[in-house]
């Protein structure tokens, strides 16, 4: 974990924080703050390090003689950023009460979201680890030719330190020898706790998958990674069960230690990802999460929300902008009045990140490639001329939550809308839906995939083959796509 080092008067101090579930070990003291009793900068940061090593030896002595997981009646709690631990009050925990359907709807979408985000991050992790290996085959490739073409001519080996630019891993494995693996000892001194930033710099993650993370390195104790086990893996994987997790959500979390673990291991921490292939199989009966709207729902929305126009703007226009241009409901909650553009003659939605919404929230955006414009069907395009006579600024103010999001609010309003208004009780039919609806309206339109995708604001196969700005696709072409759907 990180130390710091502060000057008070004329004399350096050490500082670092206690993780969490060593506090009680330290009579409730938060962190360790010791004099280092020198002046010089260089020696306080060499007593600094070795101060922090004898902590880590500490710190595995106390965690190796008490439980490897919190008590499962301890309250994990985040605070200010951070992650601590709370005993149950005397008696216990006081029974919780029951979450609304629209309580239970809205949790379960934000699981699906953050499960969503992880399949995303491992995707690019695995494609990224897959290229640096092909990467790293070609170049010991290219350096056994050279080294043998040069042995044939009788020239003498090529230096180490160009062995080591060229090809490091069969450079050194080379220079150790055959026994160097076994010989390396094993890291110490790394928490999973603390490659949480190293993550959040390398793949920025969103801060609410960033959150669930921190629980879940909380739930597993933040052991040091140097003593992690595959059976430790699968006895957090057994305890979820036991507490009757879904399979999916076991897995979300079963995913944060697999790229923690990951990022230790290419650092060297640990030789063995015990995460790895410990996922939980899907249960292939299993309904999808979600289902578009039938057209016998489609008609219930828009027959409750046409008068609303002027009282409830938001409720008439977001399942209407939704229904035809496919977008996601934050990406619409968010438009401002100078994201209503003309392109070639036809007025669109510039789906964005770029500013704020307001004074104080940022604009927000799934990943880069969400980046687009979407042109206007028939059937919306008077919104552009009502958005012409709203003031400058956002087109539908709300607060943002914790994570940014404008759209909360309205999003557990419409779910109370589907099932007490119009009484649609299948969990499977959301907002999202009419994301799902429109890619189905663009498949029976034969709408090409890659313009499918860009409309939609999807990367191309999954990796990396974006739109930036959507000036990647013609206008055009999304025109054309658009008017196709205007004519089913």
């Amino acid at each position: 974990m990180a130390y710091n080092i502060q000057k008070r008067g004329n004399v350096y101090y050490f500082r670092r924080r206690i993780p969490f579930d060593l506090i009680d070990q330290h009579a409730g003291k938060r962190e360790i703050v010791r004099s280092l009793g020198t002046k010089d900068r260089a020696e306080a940061e060499r007593l600094a390090r070795k101060v922090s090593v004898d902590l880590d030896d500490e710190w595995l002595a106390m965690r190796a003689s008490q439980p490897k997981v919190p008590p499962t009646d301890w309250s994990v709690e985040m605070v200010d950023g951070g992650v601590i631990l709370v005993p149950p009050p005397p008696g216990g925990w006081p029974k919780p009460r029951e979450l609304t359907p629209a309580e239970q709807e809205d949790w379960e979408r934000y699981q699906l979201e953050a499960a969503e985000e992880v399949a995303k991050l491992n995707a690019q992790e695995d494609a990224q680890a897959e290229a640096d290996e092909v990467e790293a085959d070609k170049l010991e490739r290219v350096l056994a030719i050279v080294e043998r073409r040069r042995a044939e001519a009788g020239l003498a080996p090529l230096p180490q330190d160009v062995r080591l630019t060229v090809a490091p891993q069969r450079a050194a494995k080379q220079a150790a020898g055959p026994s160097a693996e076994a010989k390396r000892p094993a890291a110490t001194g790394t928490n999973l706790e603390s490659l949480i930033p190293i993550w959040k710099r390398e793949r920025k993650p969103a801060e609410k998958t960033v959150q669930s993370a921190m629980r879940t390195v909380a739930e597993l104790g933040d052991p040091n990674v140097s003593t992690i086990t595959r059976q430790t893996i699968i006895a957090y994987r057994d305890k979820l069960l036991d507490a009757g997790k879904a399979v999916n959500t076991i897995n979300t979390r079963l995913s944060f230690i697999r790229i923690l673990l990951g990022i230790a291991k290419d650092r060297g921490l640990v030789e063995i990802n015990h995460a790895d292939d410990t996922a939980l199989q899907e249960d292939k009966r299993a309904v999808d999460k979600r289902k578009p709207y039938s057209q016998e729902q489609i008609e219930a929305v828009m027959a409750a929300t046409e008068g609303m126009k002027k009282t409830l703007p938001t409720m008439y226009w977001l399942p209407r902008l939704a229904r035809w241009t496919g977008a996601r409901l934050n990406e619409l909650h968010q438009l401002r009045k100078d994201d209503i553009q003309t392109r070639e003659g036809v007025t669109g939605l510039m789906i964005t990140d770029e500013g704020d919404h307001d004074s104080e929230t940022p604009m927000r955006l799934k990943n880069a490639g969400s980046r687009r414009w979407v042109p206007l069907a028939e059937q919306v395009r008077d919104f552009a001329e009502w958005a012409s006579k709203q003031p400058a600024g956002p087109l539908f103010p709300a607060a943002p939550n914790k994570y940014g999001v404008v759209s909360d609010g309205f999003s557990k309003r419409y779910g109370r809308f589907l099932r007490e208004t119009l009484k649609i009780k299948d969990k499977r039919v959301t907002f999202h839906s009419w994301r799902h609806g429109f890619a189905d309206m663009c498949r029976a339109a034969g709408v090409a995939p890659d313009v499918r995708m860009a409309l939609m604001g999807h990367t191309e196969g999954g990796v990396s083959g974006t739109y930036g700005s959507g000036d990647g696709m013609p206008p055009r072409r999304l025109s054309e796509a658009v008017a196709a759907l205007s004519a089913l």
